[in-house]
């Protein structure tokens, strides 16, 4: 087997984006949705401002022209655009105003400068993310802190594999000592007689209690580490089991070095599934991470706090594995995945149980880890349809069974465990479509 270094071909930092799921209370949930109200407003109001060419005035409603019209669009900076809805909305986050500014600005620019009809800046995003950047911190591994909620968010930040859970919590520290400084700085400007700091040192606490509390460890793995960006977008999402929630995703700058990079010269494939969280096999090796299929689902019925708990418990179980494999399987110049389709997974009662256990073990999240960090190791991830592969022969593509978790191929008689069959089919899969 051939081995190579493409180290001098990576960059120092890789951006990647990778999403964790959130639990919010019922009014936690409903704040959320009138964020997500406000975006929508900032981003309608910025595309007609432009469908008038931006001649008209910023601060009061904006009729619509003629579809059919044809409009000159302005070429304008991010921070203009969000100081134009800024004015229609004064009192919404700046923050916030800047991030749709910034995905609006992203969807027009190649408009800029052109006269175009007016409809071709009719719409906007199909789904509205919520742009918050600063305005999220994570609060610890299971909290997160949100500009204008006056609690914090329980989150599954400590399910984020690598690494990437001590990048967000590094950085929910360091943006809470900065608050702590510029507290201690109004404090002593009140206890000297000055009285508008009273006032400031008021409104900083209620914006920011909610993410003063207890200490918590800090995350530290050397100079280099993850490093948290400032990217981070909200967005309503239907789950695999097919629930309605909440994510955040993350934007995270991976240095140089963190992963090893591309040095296997071979294909892997990767299946999930509820024994195993991952099982993947390349043409030598295979590695199998075992779940816990024994959970009760009764956790939906308890609070949020306490499912994070139990559901925080579950995953640590094989965490320090999972991370193992992972770097394993890209380290390889081939990754086969399936092309999974929750949805349809989930359309029976049993269906849907048995994708919310595999949620609570991370092996729906697993695909989603493999396609954000390839990048970073600079391996190709090759999407294959998981169609019959359980039932399929990796030694000659023909139809067997399965029984007890064995697979047996009635044509060659080739036996083998069935998920690392499994993989294996998605290993061949993935070279055909690769043209290997």
């Amino acid at each position: 087997m051939t081995h190579h270094d493409p180290l001098s071909t990576r960059p120092d930092r890789t951006l990647v984006r990778i999403s964790t799921a959130l639990h919010p209370t019922p009014a936690q949930a409903a704040s959320f949705a009138h964020l997500e109200a406000i975006a929508q407003a900032c981003q309608s109001h910025m595309l007609a401002w432009y469908r008038q060419g931006g001649l008209a005035d910023p601060s009061s409603p904006l009729s619509d022209p003629s579809p059919r019209s044809r409009v000159t669009v302005p070429a304008i900076s991010i921070d203009d655009l969000a100081g134009i809805c800024g004015t229609f909305f004064p009192g919404v986050s700046p923050s916030l105003v800047r991030g749709v500014a910034s995905q609006v600005h992203r969807a027009t620019q190649r408009y800029h400068g052109r006269t175009v009809p007016a409809e071709t800046l009719q719409t906007g995003f199909q789904h509205v993310h919520v742009p918050l950047d600063a305005g999220i911190q994570a609060a610890g591994p299971d909290r997160v802190w949100i500009d204008g909620l006056d609690t914090t968010v329980v989150a599954d930040l400590w399910q984020l594999p690598l690494g990437l859970t001590g990048a967000l919590v590094n950085a929910g520290q360091a943006f809470r000592h900065g608050t702590e400084r510029e507290l201690g700085t109004m404090v002593r400007a009140a206890s000297d007689g000055y009285r508008p700091a009273l006032s400031d040192l008021d409104v900083t606490l209620r914006r920011y209690g909610a993410l003063l509390g207890p200490q918590g460890q800090a995350w530290s793995g050397g100079p280099a580490v993850p490093a948290r960006a400032d990217h981070a977008t909200l967005r309503r999402v239907t789950r695999p089991d097919r629930t309605p929630g909440w994510t955040v995703t993350w934007s995270v700058r991976i240095p140089h070095g963190w992963l090893p990079a591309v040095h296997v010269d071979d294909a892997v494939g990767v299946d999930v599934g509820l024994r195993r969280v991952l099982t993947a096999a390349s043409g030598q090796d295979r590695w199998m991470v075992e779940g816990h299929p024994a959970i009760d689902l009764a956790l939906a019925f308890v609070s949020v706090s306490t499912s994070a708990l139990v559901r925080r418990s579950v995953f640590e179980k094989q965490a320090a594995e999972l991370d193992e494999v992972l770097k394993k399987v890209l380290a390889h110049t081939v990754v086969g995945v399936e092309r999974t389709n929750w949805t349809r997974m989930s359309g029976t009662v049993k269906g849907r149980q048995r994708v919310a256990r595999m949620m609570m073990t991370g092996a729906t999240s697993v695909l989603d880890w493999v396609q954000a960090l390839s990048p970073v190791t600079g391996s190709p991830v090759v999407e294959v349809s998981p169609t019959g592969s359980s039932c399929t022969c990796s030694g000659c593509d023909q139809s067997g069974t399965v029984t007890a978790w064995q697979f047996t191929c009635g044509t060659c008689g080739h036996s083998d465990d069935a998920d690392a069959n499994a993989a294996l089919v998605m290993r061949r899969r993935a070279l055909e479509e690769a043209g290997s």
